[in-house]
């Protein structure tokens, strides 16, 4: 991950954690914080993952020619 993609990532997760401060206080355990941050990237990694193939889907999709990816 480069710098500013890094950057960017801290600025999502600063907005998020200003928005869901209450929430964050509440969880008592560093076990409670852990299983949230990884809920909170498994559906980071899910939307990411969905965004990109519907992207080459449409790309796919509007091509009228589809080459082999094994030759080309």
């Amino acid at each position: 991950m480069d710098d500013r993609l890094r950057h960017e990532v801290l600025e999502l997760i600063e907005g998020l954690a200003v928005r869901e401060k209450d929430r964050l206080a509440a969880l008592g355990t560093f076990v409670e914080i852990e299983d949230l941050a990884a809920e909170i990237g498994d559906e980071v990694a899910r939307q990411l993952v969905r965004f990109g193939l519907s992207r080459r889907a449409r790309e796919m999709a509007a091509a009228r020619v589809h080459r082999c990816p094994e030759c080309g």
